[in-house]
């Protein structure tokens, strides 16, 4: 198992669509709270879930995403605005087994299309937001092999 840690920011507040072939969790640390987005090629669904603290009003502490799963996700805006403090949200990661970049891809819009479709018009149009733009998708894509 390997596990990590990353803050969305204002500046960084996008996770594009990936999949991991293994099963992982992320869980809530501090800060403002984060809406993952999440498209389940093999059961049909699309779901949006919000990490953060206030569990009371249906925020998770935890979310565990299974191999195979689509996930994007975004910053939320602050709560109360007039803190004036930069919006931010620590997550931790934990994924087993350990994280290997081959056990990664970022899923891409013909991919994210394909899933979509059965679930209706407009929804590709609603997550394209969170397609990667730039084209590298993969482990090879990102380091040369000796």
């Amino acid at each position: 198992m390997t596990s990590m840690i990353f803050m969305a920011t204002d500046d960084a507040p996008t996770l594009y669509f990936g999949v991991n072939h293994s099963d992982h969790v992320h869980y809530y640390h501090g800060g403002g709270s984060y809406t993952y987005i999440t498209v389940d090629p093999a059961a049909g669904t699309v779901t949006e879930t919000v990490l953060g603290p206030d569990v009371a009003n249906g925020e998770k502490l935890q979310i565990v995403f299974p191999g195979g799963v689509f996930k994007a996700g975004y910053l939320n805006p602050p709560k109360d605005q007039s803190k004036g403090n930069e919006n931010h949200c620590l997550i931790g990661e934990a994924v087993s087994p350990g994280f290997d970049f081959r056990d990664f891809q970022f899923v891409d819009e013909d991919a994210l299309e394909r899933a979509l479709a059965p679930l209706g018009a407009g929804l590709l149009r609603k997550y394209i937001a969170w397609v990667k733009p730039d084209k590298r998708r993969n482990f090879d894509d990102y380091y040369q092999h000796a």
